[in-house]
């Protein structure tokens, strides 16, 4: 249902930029024209606002997926999953503590 919901939300706005771009002969067919010419200078700032950020929270959600994911497999690749002597058990927990140190 969620899916679905979003889906004809992301139709309509798609929809809104391509009249945008079919009435308005200065618009560039994009989502900060059409925040203007709904509300103005205070639309296009609130469009620009709202995609900095959404684009902001995709990187720090990317971020925290390579620091979870990243020490694990470089162990893997360095030590082939730890490997089962007490040296190399001691290197990967080493390593392991300086690439997950915040």
């Amino acid at each position: 249902g969620c899916i679905i919901f979003f889906g004809v939300l992301t139709k309509l706005s798609l929809d809104m930029v391509i009249a945008l771009s079919v009435e308005i002969p200065n618009a560039n067919n994009s989502y900060e024209d059409l925040g203007y010419v709904a509300f103005g200078s205070h639309g296009k700032i609130a469009v620009i606002l709202s995609k900095t950020l959404y684009s902001f929270g995709c990187l720090i959600a990317y971020i925290i997926v390579i620091k979870d994911n990243f020490a694990s497999a470089w162990l893997d690749l360095l030590f082939g999953g730890g490997g089962s002597s007490t040296n190399s058990d001691h290197h990967s927990s080493t390593i392991q503590a300086w690439l997950e140190h915040d």
